[in-house]
Formats: C-alpha cells, structure tokens, sequence
C-alpha cells in the first residue's frame, strides 16, 4: 500500500524523535549514577572539553551553545512528561480511586507536590531556552496561576517573583480535600489545564531536540503537534524554538 507524502513525512518525525529522545536517554544513562575521575580540576576539565569541541567543529561557543540547547529540552521533555503523569493520577475521575479524601489525602498531597516540582523544573527549562515560543509558553502558564492565585493561596502555593511556584506544605496538607479537587481533579480545573499545556511544551521540546540530530528540512512547514504551527494550541505560537 502506497503511504501519502504526509503520512511519510509524519512517520519520519516520529522516528526522528524517538531516536532524539533515545540518543539523548542515553547519553544520561551513561554519565549519570557514577562520578566521572576525569584526572583534572573542574577548571581543566573543562579546557580539553572546548579543545576537543574546538577540533571538531572550529566553533567552542557555537557547540557548547548546542550542547546546552539539547540539555534544555531533554530536561524540558523529561519535566513536562513527569508533570503529565502527577496530573492524571489526581484526574482520575472514578470514585473509587479518587485520591481526595480523608483517607487518601496524604497521597494527593504527594502527587500535588509531585506535580508543582515538575512545573518549576518545566518553568526554568521553558527561561532557559529563551526563544520566542518558550516566551509564550511561559506566558500562558502564569496566566493560569494568575487565575487561580486566590485558591492556590488556601491551599498554600504561591508563585516565586522568579515564576515558579512555592508550597507550605502545613498549609496543603491541612487543605479541605474538596478543594483540592476543585483545582487538581476537575476537568478544566487547573491541573488539567497545565497538563494540557506540558502536552505541547513536550511536543514542541520533541521537535526542536529531533533538529539536532536529524535533518531539519524534513519537518516542512508544519509540524502538527511537534512544534511549528502550534496555533490549534490556543496560541498562535508559528515558529519552531
């Protein structure tokens, strides 16, 4: 059976990411759980590592610049994927395994916790990257804890002069679980509205990440979900970044 120029186009992105998201899981594996003896000052260290980037590609700033780029958006997709994960374990809308009771309180507090962390990490991810569309990420983000500050204060959650947010964790774990729902296990509250938006930050992470190791024309003009023409997103975000 023949396959449309679209449907190829769209199985390449998502081979492109997946190997993107591998090489880069990879890379983490292999330099983490172990101190590395380099033999060196930190200082030194980090000499030969301009030298030998130097020697490959003629530009230190340019590569380290890469290098830094690729470990913002791992880290970008790693966040947003953990936040999503937080947020459907306190959406899950059966009575039965709702986590908003008496009895499972301490469990919601852990997930809501959970979830707030991995924003932080997504929020400084999100500055880091300092494009245009991260901006606007950003942007709609603290729109949505403007909207709710008044909740979130009862709850205990504030938002940092920096844009995370901070939690008094006496103050949560005393919260009225009813409460809790209204903002983290409803439909449209605001967990689900945040979670929504992990989404397409991770897709849009996906996309850029996918660029550095892959060729970059393949995307076209429009990604769909993986970042370019994100203006379904609610909004109008049409640049890659």
């Amino acid at each position: 059976m023949k396959i449309g120029g679209v449907y190829s186009s769209k199985i390449a992105r998502a081979r492109l990411i997946s190997q993107a998201r591998m090489k880069s899981a990879g890379r983490a594996k292999k330099f983490s759980g172990s101190r590395i003896n380099t033999g060196l000052s930190s200082g030194s260290y980090m000499d030969q590592l301009r030298k030998g980037l130097t020697s490959k590609t003629g530009n230190t700033g340019a590569a380290l610049s890469n290098l830094q780029k690729k470990s913002n958006y791992t880290s970008l997709i790693s966040s947003a994927e953990s936040l999503k994960k937080h947020a459907d374990k306190l959406l899950d809308t059966k009575e039965e395994e709702s986590l908003f009771t008496e009895e499972k309180k301490e469990q919601a507090v852990k997930e809501i916790k959970g979830f707030v962390e991995d924003y932080n990490r997504m929020v400084e991810r999100l500055q880091r990257v300092g494009t245009t569309v991260s901006s606007l990420y950003l942007k709609q983000l603290q729109g949505h804890v403007a909207d709710n500050k008044d909740l979130l204060r009862e709850l205990g959650i504030t938002q940092n002069t920096t844009g995370t947010l901070k939690i008094n964790e006496d103050k949560l774990k005393e919260a009225d679980p009813e409460k809790l729902k209204k903002l983290f296990g409803t439909d449209g509250g605001f967990g689900d509205k945040i979670s929504s938006w992990a989404e397409k930050i991770q897709a849009n992470a996906e996309a850029n990440l996918a660029g550095y190791y892959g060729n970059e024309n393949l995307y076209g003009n429009n990604y769909n979900r993986y970042g370019t023409n994100i203006s379904g997103y609610g909004g109008g975000f049409n640049t890659r970044g």
